[in-house]
């Protein structure tokens, strides 16, 4: 028996007056979860990250959210550090299981032109920085021009004094 076979056989079971046997512990919710998305959502990933079903993913700027792979474990709306995700029992499984729930401008970078970050994120980076503005490059770009600075210039980034240069901190 599959799990969407069972999870319609708790269904209609459970349609009769009295009968909680939707609610018994470990009983899976497969399908008939629905999540709302705030405003506050940055498009981190953590909730991508967190999901063991993969019911969550980020594509393009849009925050998709499978139902039919969704078992209402909670795990997504523990670990958002917005506390943007609410999950919601529906009556019914939801059609079409796949939805998209939020949506945000993605931000270029600017070496590479690949979307890296989401505006508010950027946004939320710039305020607690506290700093005008925050330069547009991905983490690749930014890991390949860490090494650039490190291979073109390796005496001033690893010995920024000549070994040869006295010390003007001593005095003797």
């Amino acid at each position: 028996m599959s799990r969407r076979d069972f999870l319609f056989g708790m269904l209609n079971r459970s349609s009769s007056p009295g009968n909680a046997a939707i609610d018994a512990p470990g009983v899976s919710r497969l399908g008939i979860t629905d999540m709302q998305v705030a405003e506050s959502c940055t498009l981190c990933y953590a909730c991508v990250d967190r999901c063991p079903h993969k019911a969550v993913r980020i594509e393009t700027g849009q925050l998709l959210f499978d139902s039919s792979n969704c078992t209402g474990c909670g795990d997504c709306e523990q670990i958002c550090p917005e506390h943007a995700i609410t999950l919601l029992e529906m009556g019914k499984p939801i059609l079409p299981p796949e939805r998209m729930v939020y949506r945000d401008d993605m931000v270029r970078c600017a070496k590479c032109n690949a979307e890296y970050a989401s505006a508010k994120m950027i946004q939320k980076v710039t305020a607690t920085l506290r700093t005008k503005e925050v330069a547009p490059i991905c983490p690749p770009c930014k890991e390949m021009g860490m090494y650039d600075n490190l291979f073109s210039k390796p005496a001033k980034i690893m010995y920024p004094r000549r070994m040869h240069e006295p010390d003007s901190s001593k005095s003797g």
